[in-house]
């Protein structure tokens, strides 16, 4: 393999990684997004879902309820109580469902690896630079929203309760 195909192959894997990283700041900035509106990501997510429907109706939200549920009984997922505070409940990722998972994505990274194979690597660099770019704004965004957060957070420790 000649050094020039070595250099795209390193390429090819930093843009199928940027592009992990990409959505996982996301996830963070749709997270950061739903704490400051008092929400959970999933019920952000579910928000997001019923304004896209038509006419959104009350089975919209139910479909996400059931979200547990549904993975512990697809055992991807084990509740498990914590012991000093019954309230609690830890969710635990059970190793064969992330291998299923696995078993299921690994032919789109190939995928992903040979449509990038007729990309130059000008192009694939072009390609990194744009989520490098947008994932600093990305993070830029979600200090912001972590600074009001914790101005708010401060505020109301100083302030006396009201009533």
């Amino acid at each position: 393999m000649s050094s020039e195909q070595l250099g795209k192959q390193g390429l090819l894997k930093a843009v199928q990684q940027a592009g992990s990283g990409y959505g996982a700041r996301f996830i963070l900035l749709h997270q950061a997004v739903a704490e400051r509106l008092g929400l959970n990501i999933i019920d952000l997510r579910c928000l997001r879902l019923a304004s896209e429907a038509e006419e959104p109706t009350a089975g919209h939200l139910a479909k996400i309820t059931g979200l547990l549920d549904r993975l512990e009984k697809a055992r991807f997922i084990r509740r498990e109580r914590v012991v000093n505070d019954r309230r609690k409940v830890i969710v635990k990722v059970l190793p064969g469902g992330t291998q299923r998972i696995e078993r299921i994505m690994g032919p789109l990274s190939q995928d992903m690896d040979k449509a990038l194979q007729d990309f130059t690597e000008d192009e694939l660099k072009a390609v990194l630079r744009f989520f490098d770019v947008t994932a600093g704004a990305v993070s830029r965004h979600l200090e912001r929203i972590d600074e009001h957060m914790q101005s708010k957070r401060e505020q109301s420790r100083r302030s006396p309760p009201t009533g």
